[in-house]
């Protein structure tokens, strides 16, 4: 039996691979979502969150991948903005929950790993 955090990270891992090899030059705006999807969400909230990457998603197929990847981790078909309270704070968990291997596999495959979508400044580039 797999874990949640199994199902995350597989879906994270299947997702950014197929991405970065079938949209190469749009994989870095990929790994640029990945890491300010989590801080979105803590600062707005999720409602505010998915509207906003939803409207984008309509001119960018980067938003709309993501937003497609992350309701396939969390496995749900709900409507994310209409959901009860109880129902919401639960999704806005799972949401952060799948977002942390997002964001790791963002490092790890697409090499982005700050919100500006750059690598790291290494000592030796000073």
């Amino acid at each position: 039996m797999r874990s949640t955090s199994q199902q995350y990270a597989e879906v994270a891992y299947r997702t950014l691979t197929e991405f970065a090899t079938s949209h190469p030059a749009k994989a870095k705006e990929l790994g640029r979502l990945c890491h300010e999807f989590p801080s979105l969400v803590m600062l707005n909230g999720l409602r505010l969150t998915w509207t906003f990457f939803t409207g984008k998603s309509e001119s960018d197929g980067a938003h709309q991948h993501y937003l497609k990847a992350i309701r396939e981790a969390v496995n749900t078909k709900s409507d994310i903005v209409s959901l009860e309270f109880a129902d919401y704070r639960y999704m806005t968990r799972q949401m952060l929950d799948a977002a942390v291997w997002f964001k790791r596999y963002a490092e790890a495959i697409l090499n982005v790993h700050s919100a500006t979508g750059d690598s790291p400044v290494r000592s030796d580039q000073l």
